[in-house]
């Protein structure tokens, strides 16, 4: 078992058509956590490094149903391809999402 050098900031539950797997982020690091077997998969790893285009210190993040990845940072939110995991052009936008209107009133 791996020590954890950050305190989790936020988690992520990434699918894809063979996997599904729980990633952990701290403040600069990310590992894979196993619920199955109580323990991290991997060493930690660079969020710049493994996820281009993404700044530290997230503040949360989720697959959504069209199938790619949103990281939120303050007012601001980051869109993934799941795969290439690289920040698609245009990003980061203002917050909300058009998608999370339909969920927020407040925005």
């Amino acid at each position: 078992m791996h020590k954890l050098l950050e305190e989790p900031r936020a988690s992520l539950t990434l699918t894809t058509w063979h996997s599904s797997r729980i990633l952990i982020f701290g403040n600069r690091t990310f590992w894979e956590w196993s619920p199955w077997r109580d323990t991290t998969n991997s060493s930690p790893r660079l969020i710049s490094q493994h996820w281009m285009g993404l700044p530290d210190n997230l503040d949360s993040a989720v697959q959504w149903q069209d199938q790619y990845v949103y990281f939120f940072k303050g007012s601001k939110y980051y869109k993934v391809h799941p795969s290439r995991r690289m920040v698609l052009p245009g990003y980061p936008a203002p917050m909300p999402p058009p998608w999370l209107r339909t969920f927020c009133q407040s925005y």
